[in-house]
């Protein structure tokens, strides 16, 4: 019979702050006078799940057409926050906690004069929007690339909340070695941590690994490429994507999900599975 290795609860569904964000959004009344300002969490099922239950995704604020604006996990870039105090719309910020956390570091390492680094992916809208908020900061993702940076005195290091603990260290230890007065501020999600390890820990135990998400997800392909390098490994996005056969030939099958993945959708590939071993 084949093995399922599962992680806590915890790990079967949403992180936090999507989970917040999701729980938020399904309790507004009258879902038709809002509309949802970009993808809420970088997970098309999610998304799509919202828009049944009548809430509109826009992705301009031109769009909003005098709607009220949900602000979502990922937070609000500078321009378009300022625009909707300016216009005086009512809004709802459900940014995730940890990424107001990532941007009050860094605003208050630059009100200090530090230069700021932010270890991560300059085209992930969470960073996006939190160097909407900042003078000169600068983003970097590869450690390679740091020799390459110009000489500032003080150097302030905050992380992408979704960032893996390898590259961090690895960037952050270029950086030290550049820079004399350099200060680090943990600004990780500590469920991005948790998850990471445990999909590691599951991944040395079973022959194949599922990870539940999306690609257009980063903490998604994160826990993809941690558990490849060492079993094999399949993204899905639902119970539909599993192959029955490729199962049938495994001894064991650890499933975790990625921080933006429905729990509905990790409870029908559970399900699934279990009507598979049977």
């Amino acid at each position: 019979m084949i093995k399922i290795v599962l992680p806590n609860k915890n790990h079967q569904g949403p992180c936090f702050g999507v989970k917040l964000a999701l729980e938020k959004c399904l309790k507004i009344k009258n879902k038709r006078r809002w509309v949802i300002y970009g993808k809420l969490a970088h997970n098309r099922v999610l998304n799509k799940y919202l828009r049944e239950k009548g809430l509109k995704i826009i992705d301009s604020l031109d769009k909003a057409k005098n709607k009220k604006i949900v602000i979502r996990a990922h937070g609000i870039n500078k321009t378009d926050l300022e625009t909707i105090l300016k216009n005086k719309v009512e809004f709802l910020d459900l940014t995730c906690p940890y990424v107001k956390n990532l941007l009050n570091k860094a605003l208050n390492l630059e009100k200090k004069d530090y230069r700021v680094v932010i270890i991560g992916d300059k085209n992930h809208v969470e960073v996006k929007n939190v160097c909407s908020f900042l003078s000169k900061p600068v983003v970097i993702g590869d450690a390679g690339l740091v020799k390459k940076l110009g000489e500032f005195d003080m150097v302030g290091v905050v992380t992408q909340t979704t960032e893996t603990l390898e590259k961090i260290n690895s960037v952050l230890s270029a950086i030290k070695h550049k820079y004399k007065n350099v200060v680090y501020f943990q600004t990780r999600c500590s469920e991005t941590d948790q998850r990471q390890k445990k999909a590691v820990e599951m991944a040395k135990k079973v022959d194949l690994m599922l990870v539940v998400g999306d690609s257009i997800s980063a903490n998604t392909k994160n826990l993809v490429n941690l558990c490849k390098n060492i079993t094999k490994t399949k993204l899905i996005k639902t119970e539909k994507e599993i192959d029955k056969k490729a199962i049938r030939d495994v001894g064991s099958v650890g499933v975790i999900a990625s921080a933006s993945a429905p729990s509905f959708v990790v409870k029908k590939i559970i399900k699934k599975l279990d009507k598979i071993r049977q």
